[in-house]
Parts: C-alpha cells; structure tokens; sequence
C-alpha cells in the first residue's frame, strides 16, 4: 500500500466516524424544542392565509404538534406542510380543527349592547 492510499483510506475512516458522532449526537442542525416551536410559528405566522389564526405550536423531539382553529381544509393543510417542511422536525401531529372564520381587525364585537326599548304610550 503506497502513501496515497493509505491517507484516502484514513480520510474515509475519519470521515466515517464523523459522521458516526455526528449522528449519535443529533447532528450540528438538531435544534431544541423550544427554538424549533419558534421556528414553526414563525414560518406559521409569516404564511398570510394563516396570520389571522392563533396557533398552537409545541415541539418534543422533533415531533411537533399542531393546535388551534381555522377555516378550510387547505388551511389546516398548508400549516401542516410549513411545519414538515421546517427544519428540525421529524414529524407532525396535525390536530388543527376547523370553525368559525377570526374576526376581522376592527369589526363591531359579535354581541353589541342594545337600548331599552322606547315606551310610546
């Protein structure tokens, strides 16, 4: 075995254990459950057909869930697809229900107190 051989077959070697270590530690991108929920709702948050929703986002080892209220199907999928998609997450419990649409931003509250009735007699 001449020279350069023997350091190809060192440099795989290190690089095999590398990635080895790397891997049993969780590698260098595994975030913590609190910066990937953050991460989650920030992607969440930016999506414009999800801003009005107040979503709920909890991670635990990478399993990430969903909670809250939106309108349509589509919505409830396309949160699910932003959190797969995030980095970090290996999974994705959706438990996103749909409802009632948010009130709009400065509309009259649903229950708006009344006056007595006027006695005309």
């Amino acid at each position: 075995m001449n020279g350069s051989q023997l350091r190809t077959q060192l440099g795989v070697a290190a690089a095999s254990l590398s990635f080895a270590l790397l891997t049993a530690c969780g590698g260098p991108t595994e975030l913590s459950d609190e910066s990937l929920t953050e991460s989650v709702k920030g992607r969440l948050q930016a999506e414009r057909s999800l801003a009005p929703f107040d979503l709920d986002v909890e991670a635990d080892d990478g399993v990430v869930t969903l909670e809250g209220t939106v309108e349509a199907e589509n919505q409830r999928m396309e949160a699910e697809r932003i959190a797969r998609s995030t980095a970090g997450v290996r999974s994705v419990s959706n438990e996103i229900e749909l409802g009632d649409s948010p009130p709009a931003v400065g509309s009259p509250p649903a229950y708006a107190p009344q006056a007595p009735p006027v006695d005309t007699d």
